[in-house]
């Protein structure tokens, strides 16, 4: 809000003293902190004295002095709008727009009044109000820089960004050095993405001012976004040397420090957030991300609750809180949670594709999953112009093929791209890799030098990923995302390539109509069985992946159960898949073996699972559990045990590769969707069907004929590794060349051949 010293000059230390008695000013009056009585002196040094006493901070002094000049002259216009702005000060809303709509009745000629009208009818969550206000400012002043900035500030709180920059730009074409601007226009342009624009107006706002501690604070945020976590740190830091008890920049500095794996400094630092701020939903929702992170996942749900409590409608808090449920096994709580942030905020896209995701290991039909991701499809898509394309037609020449992904990392998708990329045909087709996160290891530098191009966009926005994508000519986009973590589903929706395939990462539909594929094999999903189920094109491969494992893989020991005496059955699936039917199933196998028993990793749902056990009539002592494991001790442990139950009715995938691996098949049910149907798959290419069934009776079954058969089941343990490293996904090239002719026949497709 404007400072009194807009409208009076303000008294110098050294000057006279505006009460007429002869002295300085600092020997006087501001010496004293008194009014002075109000007969002694003329009205403007009255009017002299109340600013001296508000820019001096004496807000009690000078409401005080503003008071005597309207009670002589009840319609004073600066008396009635410097009192409105101390009611602004003091938090006292109502009373500030009254006050200051009567100085604009005594005078309505003053920019200043509808400016400082306008900043309080914002903070009454007035902001048409607020518009009209700084629009009647710039009418009576329009080189009123400090009102375009403001104007600009209440377009981007409308989502109205580029509306917003005009008015920056503006107030910016008539102050070249204002700092709120600079910053302001900063923040804009990081919201959509155009980071160097962002962070030179945050260095600009920085040489003008090199204390401010919002500039650092946002350039910081620039810089993590630009997947560089120790420059925003730096910056961070920088804050809180300027303004130690800075919210904002204790709360990111704690993200940023999560960003390198130093999660007990992040935590101080939201601990910190949270005691200078104990009302901040952001600091409890955060501080709760960072303890699920270290598997406190009671405490970061307390976090979660705090920080709705606070906020009920805050979208993101309902997402993590979802994501933490669904850690805990609670999986119907989680998406009740996911449901009820979208009915808060329907546009909220993250909490669209958690509720999908969770929907997909929780349901055994497609129809429900089916129908959410139509909506998404729906909501994402609407009001967009397909992009057009103008690529070559030619359909037998090299095509660019482009792969998107957040996971060009040390992450499970890795091990399946990793062979795909290592043996393209660079003859056939050339590749573009486009990575969607920050962090850079060890996989990721392998994985850069198989591709023809690698592009970051992680902190890129849709519109100029898909401006990037089309100047690259992308042919064929492929999506190795689907609705998981760091996914790019609404770049996509643009249709930045001619022709969009999905694959790898989410065995299911996307939604979008602009997806004009998903890869996939017969044994996932039948003919017949569930395109209806999907906006997509099913393409069927004999070999719909491949899987690339550690190079150094422990020795396969003897079967465990030859020495103990009875089977030690087990699965290493994350919580979120081990659903209500799953334990159901599991516990039919336990009861029919009842000397049987069952080891689980990881044992963040431990409490969770061992009641649901109890209740089927399984005891907690045939249950034990492991805490997350390094890979090469998880490797190791799959020697203690004989057979892996999968999980319904979403089948495992990396975790049951490991298993085969390490020389431990897999009882697997399948169901009729794809995600229920890839431990059948695995089987069926290793010739080993019987341990996959139909039917919960079959399940069951199975589990007692190789108790009884011992010898069998070592013999599959000892030949399993060497079935691994002749089954055709093991046979990277061969996949690639049906992957390449496929990619090739949906390029003809395209031309119209």
């Amino acid at each position: 809000m404007n400072s009194p010293q807009n409208q009076q000059q303000k008294t110098g230390r050294n000057a006279p003293c505006c009460c007429g008695s002869g002295k300085k000013y600092k020997h006087c009056c501001l010496q004293s902190n008194n009014a002075v009585p109000i007969k002694q002196i003329s009205l403007s040094q009255q009017l002299q004295l109340a600013i001296s006493h508000h820019q001096a901070g004496r807000l009690p002094q000078a409401e005080d002095a503003y008071r005597q000049i309207l009670s002589i002259i009840p319609e004073h216009p600066d008396g009635l709008h410097l009192s409105g702005v101390i009611a602004f000060q003091k938090g006292e809303l109502d009373s500030a727009v009254e006050l200051i709509d009567k100085a604009i009745s005594a005078n309505p000629e003053v920019a200043d009044y509808y400016n400082n009208l306008g900043l309080a009818l914002r903070a009454q969550g007035k902001p048409n109000a607020a518009i009209a206000s700084y629009q009647q400012a710039l009418l009576i002043r329009p080189d009123y820089a400090e009102a375009h900035n403001n104007l600009g500030v209440i377009f981007r709180g409308q989502g109205k960004p580029d509306a917003a920059i005009e008015c920056y730009r503006k107030a910016l074409a008539i102050m070249p050095y204002y700092v709120d601007a600079h910053i302001n226009i900063g923040m804009t342009l990081r919201d959509l993405g155009r980071l160097d624009s962002a962070s030179e107006h945050l260095h600009k706002a920085i040489c003008t001012k090199p204390d401010s501690a919002e500039a650092y604070s946002n350039l910081g945020g620039v810089f993590r976004l630009r997947g560089k976590p120790d420059a925003a740190i730096e910056c961070y830091r920088r804050t809180l040397a300027i303004m130690p008890n800075h919210l904002n920049a204790h709360i990111n500095i704690g993200m940023a420090l999560r960003d390198i794996d130093r999660l007990d400094s992040a935590i101080e630092h939201l601990r910190k957030a949270v005691y200078i701020k104990p009302e901040s939903a952001q600091a409890h929702n955060n501080l709760g991300i960072l303890l699920m992170e270290q598997g406190e996942l009671d405490a970061s749900v307390k976090c979660y609750q705090k920080a709705i409590s606070i906020k009920p409608d805050y979208a993101e808090a309902y997402n993590v809180l979802g994501s933490a449920l669904m850690e805990q096994g609670q999986q119907q709580q989680a998406i009740a949670a996911y449901e009820k942030g979208l009915a808060f905020d329907p546009c909220y896209f993250p909490l669209h594709h958690s509720l999908i995701f969770s929907a997909s290991r929780m349901c055994s039909d497609d129809a429900k999953v089916f129908e959410l991701s139509r909506q998404f499809g729906k909501q994402a898509e609407e009001g967009l112009s397909r992009l057009s394309h103008s690529n070559n037609t030619i359909s037998d020449r090299r095509l660019k093929i482009g792969y998107i992904s957040g996971d060009f990392r040390q992450h499970s998708v890795a091990y399946f791209i990793r062979p795909i990329l290592a043996n393209h045909d660079k003859q056939n087709v050339e590749i573009f890799c486009y990575y969607n996160h920050y962090r850079i290891d060890r996989i990721t530098r392998q994985l850069m030098g198989y591709a023809n191009h690698w592009r970051s966009i992680f902190g890129v926005s849709d519109e100029d990923a898909a401006e990037l994508i089309r100047q690259d000519a992308i042919d064929i986009l492929v999506d190795l995302s689907g609705h998981t973590s760091h996914n790019r589903l609404l770049l996509f929706a643009q249709k930045p390539a001619p022709v969009q395939v999905t694959w790898i990462g989410y065995p299911s539909t996307t939604g979008l109509s602009a997806m004009d594929y998903r890869l996939t094999s017969i044994h996932r999903d039948p003919i017949g069985w569930n395109e209806q189920y999907h906006t997509e094109s099913l393409v069927r491969l004999s070999t719909p992946v491949c899987f690339e494992p550690e190079e150094a893989l422990p020795e396969i020991n003897a079967l465990p159960a030859l020495k103990n005496d009875y089977l030690t059955f087990a699965s290493f699936h994350v919580p979120n898949k081990i659903t209500a039917i799953t334990i159901s199933l599991w516990a039919k196998v336990l009861y029919a073996l009842p000397t049987a028993k069952l080891v689980l990793a990881p044992d963040t749902a431990k409490d969770q699972i061992i009641r649901q056990f109890q209740v089927l009539g399984i005891s907690a002592d045939r249950l034990s559990f492991f805490c997350h494991q390094p890979l090469p001790q998880y490797l190791a442990l799959h020697n203690e045990i004989d057979i892996m139950l999968d999980t319904f009715p979403y089948n495992g995938s990396t975790v049951s590769r490991h298993s085969l691996w390490m020389g431990i098949p897999i009882l697997t049910l399948a169901g009729r969707k794809a995600v229920s149907r890839v431990g059948l798959a695995l089987m069926a290419q290793l010739g080993l069907e019987t341990f996959a069934a139909e039917s919960e009776e079959v399940f069951v079954e199975n589990a007692r004929r190789w108790a009884n058969d011992l010898d069998g089941l070592a013999q599959v343990r000892n030949t399993l590794r060497e079935k691994m490293q002749n089954a055709p996904f093991s046979k990277p090239a061969l996949v690639v060349n049906e992957l390449e002719a496929a990619y090739r026949q949906m390029w003809r497709a395209w031309c119209g051949m």
